[in-house]
């Protein structure tokens, strides 16, 4: 759990509905998380539920600094099929929401790269690990369906997300999918 208050001097936030740049932008944020999880000797799973309310922002022409609640939550199983190859599914979700101040509007043609903007956010993962090395060398390959339109190229104050490798999306986007693959060495 964290909490924190800004207080620059000069207020960090873009756009007309006054959406906070970086934590230090003035307002209040608070963030905390929960996760769980269970190992067994050849299966496992785990999930967490995150949420970062902003909030006690200043007020601008077209807002009168209301509350922005981001949520999101994780689910991932994996069953070993052998002692080296383990089949694994994911689902990801992220709402933000405060009451449609913040909506991203229906004639927008680009995504935002502030994820304060509203939207919803629902991706679906199935892969495999393969341990090659023992625990020192592992391959994972996986595929990734985004059933919504993805607006954001940036977490929570800029945190980068281009490791996920998912696109911006204009209005009415939706239904990406990605491979992806990775070789993992520990030494």
């Amino acid at each position: 759990m964290n909490w924190q208050r800004g207080g620059e001097q000069a207020s960090s936030f873009t756009g007309a509905n006054n959406i906070p740049l970086n934590g230090n932008s003035d307002g209040e944020f608070l963030t905390w998380s929960l996760d769980v999880a269970w190992n067994t000797s050849g299966a496992n799973i785990f999930a967490y539920w995150v949420m970062n309310t902003a909030y006690s922002i200043p007020a601008s022409n077209t807002n009168d600094g209301p509350t922005i609640n981001s949520y999101g939550a994780v689910v991932q199983g994996g069953w070993f099929l052998t002692d080296a190859v383990e089949l694994y599914g994911r689902w990801e979700w992220l709402n933000t929401e405060n009451v449609g101040v913040n909506a991203i509007p229906n004639s927008a043609t680009n995504g935002s790269a502030n994820v304060f903007n509203a939207g919803r956010t629902n991706v679906y993962t199935v892969g495999f690990n393969w341990f090659l090395g023992g625990k020192y060398v592992k391959l994972t390959t996986d595929m990734s369906w985004c059933s919504d339109p993805l607006w954001f190229t940036n977490g929570i104050y800029g945190a980068g997300i281009a490791g996920t490798d998912f696109r911006v999306e204009p209005v009415g986007g939706g239904d990406q999918i990605v491979f992806r693959s990775q070789l993992q060495l520990v030494f």
